[in-house]
């Protein structure tokens, strides 16, 4: 199986399987170590246990991977320049940035999927960080599709640029500098419309930026339009510690969740895919 992410990085576990293959593999370390008193046939129970479910959490990344759709050489290389970047060491990063932002394989072939299965021609994505999902998404427009990028940083803005243009598909990719809530508004004086509208961005953001997209009269979401929010399962934060002891982001990501829960217009899906992927659409009269 390819591991098209270079290893110059240790990256830190951002998704709950990640975390589920963390934990598993310290607690087997733990009880391999110890000099405890455990009967000795006990201890190799617990052992081939912990050994089955460590192998079963920590390989599926790895075979999800082998299955699903190769990258194009334009996302491979896209995805090693970001691995790439000095992002401990340099003054021009700023320091809320890390590389397991990237959307990576599994993903950004996804988001392929949805361009393709929604037919979509407009696509808006809410943070673009280097690049690797809006490049994704643009291979599958057809020839006349557009994707508009919101991006805050100038710095991360300018590498996502450089390396989009170098690649066909990413010369339909339109690059929006500055508050992704400012760009919003200009989209909505423009007169814009999307077929598909993905949010990766600030999560303190997020009930703004779904607010302002199917916020009426000349609504940024197409009639039947489907809206993509990633990072809302946060690291398994949401549901396995109360409020109070969740980090910030997390806090966020539960308060928009159970904003677009109740919300009495929208229709949403939450799948576990990577840290959580949720579809959210308006509520349509479903035919008799």
């Amino acid at each position: 199986m390819e591991n098209i992410i270079t290893n110059q990085l240790q990256l830190r576990p951002v998704t709950p399987q990640a975390h589920i293959s963390f934990e598993l593999g310290q607690a087997r370390e733990l009880l391999n170590n110890s000099d405890s008193n455990l009967d000795p046939a006990l201890k190799e129970q617990l052992l081939s246990h912990l050994n089955r479910a460590y192998s079963i959490s920590a390989q599926m990344d790895a075979y999800l991977s082998s299955v699903t759709q190769a990258p194009s050489d334009c996302l491979r290389s896209l995805e090693r320049a970001t691995m790439s970047l000095p992002w401990q060491n340099s003054a021009e990063l700023d320091g809320d940035l890390e590389p397991e932002m990237l959307s990576g394989h599994l993903e950004g072939q996804f988001l392929q999927q949805l361009v393709r299965m929604t037919k979509a021609t407009s696509v808006l994505e809410i943070g673009l960080f280097t690049g690797y999902s809006a490049l994704a998404m643009a291979e599958a427009l057809p020839a006349n599709g557009t994707l508009v990028a919101c991006e805050l940083d100038d710095t991360i803005a300018d590498f996502a640029e450089s390396y989009l243009h170098r690649c066909v598909a990413g010369q339909k990719v339109d690059i929006r500098r500055g508050k992704a809530s400012d760009s919003l508004e200009q989209l909505r004086v423009e007169g814009k419309s999307f077929d598909l509208v993905f949010v990766d961005a600030d999560k303190s953001g997020y009930r703004t930026y779904v607010e302002s997209l199917i916020s009426q009269p000349n609504s940024l979401l197409a009639e039947h339009g489907l809206i993509v929010v990633d990072n809302t399962l946060y690291q398994g934060e949401i549901y396995t510690k109360p409020l109070e002891e969740m980090s910030e982001n997390a806090q966020a990501i539960y308060h928009f969740n159970e904003y677009v829960r109740t919300h009495p217009d929208l229709k949403v899906v939450l799948l576990p895919i990577r840290d959580g992927v949720m579809f959210i659409s308006r509520k349509q009269e479903d035919s008799l």
